[in-house]
């Protein structure tokens, strides 16, 4: 069991992204869902594993999903903080 925070896990489970990628990644509305590059690896692993998604609350204190939050904020800065020690291209060096 796997808890998840989001709808998406419904997607998985429903067969959608299943079915996107059937598709060539093109949704019933005939559009590329998000993050195509994301659904591809986990759909991949999941092919390889036995999982069921359990949907959780998000930011209601469970201690996976914290943890998950807590180290998605950290890499996020890591970005955000090297885009802000970046030169300016048009700066005089």
């Amino acid at each position: 069991k796997l808890p998840w925070p989001s709808i998406s896990g419904t997607r998985i489970e429903n067969g959608w992204a299943r079915g996107w990628r059937r598709n060539g990644w093109k949704n019933a509305s005939k559009k590329t869902p998000p993050n195509v590059d994301l659904w591809e690896i986990l759909l991949d692993e999941l092919d390889k594993h036995d999982v069921t998604f359990t949907w959780v609350q998000g930011h209601n204190g469970h201690p996976y999903n914290e943890r998950c939050d807590r180290m998605a904020v950290a890499e996020s800065q890591k970005y955000k903080n090297a885009a802000a020690e970046k030169p300016a291209a048009d700066a005089d060096c």
